[in-house]
């Protein structure tokens, strides 16, 4: 069951089973004046500092990246989320996405500052004592130490709690063998988080310090993009740390691991928003100048529906990271009194761990298909290192792979809402929502649900026994992939809805968000339909998967003039020269 009581907060995958009004959820537009202002620093500083060096880091990444990671220290985005008496801002996690996105404009230096503000700092601030919080805290928050997340290993990717470096207890002291691999920050960090296994099977996470005997950084792997960051891997000989090194509990690591990569997961998603702004931006800015056929490559209908479709990518985007951390700081904030701050982040990331994991999913991948965009939109200058966007396609390649591949967000997804279909009756409560709305977008969603709800049924009708679902992934992918739209499209549609009952916000704006929300909840039909005809197909007979598909397109088909919302969006982000709108000013405090 859920953490909370469900009477007064949304719980986990609250986007299938409660009715939710979109004034009860946090986008975009609810950010207040004084959190827009810490963004527009962290903006400032990269679009300043760090940007115009990218090149630069990627030749010689020691020579600059520690510098600009301490700068950017001084600015107070690592002193975000820590609290006030470890000298930080002590600020929720929504302030802290607003900051974070725009290290996606930053290539290679966004993963550093990115790995040092999250997992870096985060299992410290979340899991350590309050003394190893006020020895460690103060320095992360202002980068005068950096900080390395070592899990993975050479012969454990994806499957990390499987580690095989050790923990053996000599007194009050561990002594740590094994071996890392693809940490980042590894060559510049002072303080490592590293796992190892006591007992053979107790994951348990250790504080190791880069200078303790019997440790050493391997070298920098060769990357395909990232290149201004610092990938290597450990090697542990012997090293001896005290059990005052020790972070949580004896046999918790996974614990650590898993919420850490929770939270990971959402922040790395954000950044994707960063990226892709700039990289539209970029092919915008390009296409307003280049002319072919005597007009500017904007003018043409091909080049202004890639960037509709970016710009569709974008809105959702934005409403799915923003949504999913208001919930997790608001889900703290209830929590907090009773627990304790510590607890609360602990319980508040792990009931939303599909939400944070489908940001992950829908924003990696989104991120690839914005910068293949941009590349094409420049055509054979894309292709060449002079211009930005060649870069960004590089970068964000990793996106997918890093904070658990997509393919294992995707089982997280579905075997998290599997395991509440089982307990808590999921599919039942999708049935006896009671919905009634006159909003186009809302009811094309909840036929989403609906749809989801019978693809559950038919799905655990044929197998019989739940346990039987780990040998099906192509089945868990589909209901996965129909579970990330349906949050997709229902965070773009109440954030449209949303924006449109404002009354101090300029009808354009208006008209942008709900143009981009029929293309976002347009293209999750689409996919919703793709999936659920592949897996009624795979799990009923022909005649009955026949009927159910055939069910299933007359319910959600949402028949739009995409011509007409592409060609809005494009127009109105072409007249901005390509930079992305704020959509509403900054509420009243």
């Amino acid at each position: 069951m859920s953490v909370m009581d469900k009477k007064t907060q949304q719980p986990g995958i609250s986007f299938l089973t409660h009715v939710i009004s979109p004034q009860d959820a946090g986008f975009p537009e609810d950010k207040s004046s004084e959190q827009r202002e810490l963004q527009e620093a962290v903006r400032a500083f990269l679009e300043g500092e760090v940007v115009p060096r990218l090149h630069e880091l990627d030749e010689d990444r020691d020579a600059h990246a520690p510098d600009l990671l301490r700068q950017f220290g001084e600015i107070g985005l690592f002193m975000a989320e820590v609290e006030e008496e470890f000298g930080g801002l002590g600020l929720g996690i929504f302030s802290a996405i607003a900051m974070i996105e725009e290290l996606g404009r930053a290539g290679s230096f966004g993963v550093a500052a990115m790995v040092q503000q999250g997992i870096g700092m985060q299992p410290t601030m979340t899991y350590g004592t309050e003394e190893q919080r006020a020895a460690h805290l103060p320095g992360l928050a202002d980068a005068s130490v950096i900080g390395a997340y070592a899990l993975t290993e050479p012969s454990s990717g994806s499957d990390a709690l499987s580690a095989k470096t050790t923990a053996v207890r000599d007194g009050d002291h561990w002594i740590l063998n094994g071996t890392k691999q693809f940490i980042t920050n590894a060559a510049w960090a002072g303080l490592y988080t590293v796992f190892a296994q006591v007992d053979g099977n107790k994951l348990t996470a250790f504080l190791v310090p880069r200078e303790a005997e019997g440790f050493s950084v391997l070298d920098e792997e060769d990357k395909m993009g990232i290149k201004g960051s610092s990938t290597c891997g450990l090697k542990l000989e012997n090293v001896r740390v005290p059990d005052s090194a020790r972070l949580g509990d004896i046999g918790r690591g996974h614990k650590i691991a898993l919420n850490m990569l929770n939270l990971g997961r959402l922040k790395l998603g954000a950044t994707m928003l960063g990226a892709n702004k700039r990289a539209l931006r970029e092919a915008i800015r390009y296409g307003m100048e280049r002319k072919q056929f005597g007009q500017p490559l904007v003018s043409f209908g091909m080049i202004r529906q890639k960037i509709a479709d970016c710009a569709a990518l974008i809105f959702a985007g934005e409403a799915i990271a923003y949504r999913t951390s208001r919930l997790i700081e608001d889900t703290v904030e209830i929590l907090a009194p009773a627990e304790g701050k510590q607890a609360a982040k602990r319980h508040a990331s792990e009931e939303f761990n599909v939400e944070c994991a489908i940001a992950k999913i829908f924003l990696t991948e989104g991120a690839t298909r914005v910068a293949d965009h941009a590349v094409q939109m420049l055509g054979g200058y894309g292709f060449c290192e002079e211009y930005p966007v060649a870069r960004n396609y590089r970068d964000v390649r990793v996106s997918r792979l890093y904070e658990g591949t997509n393919e294992i967000n995707r089982m997280v997804v579905v075997n998290s809402i599997m395991r509440r279909s089982v307990k808590e009756s999921v599919v039942d409560q999708i049935r006896a929502r009671k919905v009634e709305s006159g909003d186009r977008l809302a009811a094309v969603v909840e036929e989403l649900r609906q749809v989801f709800a019978r693809a559950v049924e038919a799905v655990l009708a044929k197998l019989g026994d739940p346990k039987k679902l780990r040998d099906e992934q192509e089945l868990l992918a589909a209901l996965a992939e129909m579970a990330i739209q349906i949050y997709v499209a229902d965070s773009a549609a109440m954030r449209s809805a949303k924006m449109a009952a404002r009354d101090d916000v300029d009808q354009r704006w208006k008209d942008f968000a709900h143009h981009a929300a029929m293309l976002a909840v347009a293209n999750a039909g689409r996919e919703t339909r793709n999936q659920s005809e592949s897996l009624f197909a795979a799990v009923m007979e022909p005649e009955a998967a026949a009927e159910q598909i055939a069910s299933a397109g007359r319910l959600f088909v949402l028949s739009i003039n995409r011509v007409e919302h592409e060609r809005a969006l494009a127009a109105a982000l072409i007249e901005l020269e390509g930079e992305w709108p704020e959509l509403a000013p900054a509420p009243e405090e």
